[in-house]
């Protein structure tokens, strides 16, 4: 096994064992060997586990993780509706909201007029990995509130 490989697999098992530390139990997570059903039925543990344990918070972040690894593992190649887009945007940006305490706000302007926008196609994963870079470049390391703003609107 190469260095990076390795230390994936060591991850990854430090990951499981402090998730069984906090009581996930994995004995439910069947043999099926697709990496994609894996991961759903394993935030799915954690979400109902939280829930069970009443940590609403951890099984909001958990549905939210699902959200988005559904969307962004579905169809990389295809194009998605611009109004899909901002929902996975509006997913990340609340797993910044964890992260960082709510620190900041997203705030995404769209004119009623041009609500048609919303259905426009656009390529899949093109606004949140901008909106990351703004997380990442530009509201990281700053100290107090920070905003990412977003506004659409319809040309001729």
């Amino acid at each position: 096994m190469n260095g990076k490989r390795w230390k994936h697999w060591r991850n990854t098992r430090k990951f499981i064992r402090v998730l069984e530390k906090l009581g996930v139990d994995f004995s439910d997570s069947g043999d099926n060997t697709d990496e994609k059903s894996w991961v759903n039925r394993i935030l799915e543990m954690i979400r109902s586990q939280a829930l069970d344990r009443d940590v609403p918070e951890i099984a909001d972040m958990a549905e939210t993780l699902a959200n988005m690894f559904r969307y962004n593992i579905g169809q990389p190649q295809s194009l998605a509706t611009f109004e899909q887009e901002l929902e996975n945007v509006k997913n990340y940006f609340l797993i910044q909201q964890y992260r960082f305490q709510n620190r900041f706000e997203l705030q995404i302007d769209i004119d009623s007029e041009d609500s048609e926008i919303l259905e426009c196609q656009i390529p899949r994963l093109t606004i949140q990995p901008i909106v990351e870079n703004a997380v990442h470049h530009g509201l990281e390391r700053r100290s107090g509130k920070g905003m990412v703003r977003i506004s659409a609107f319809l040309t001729e």
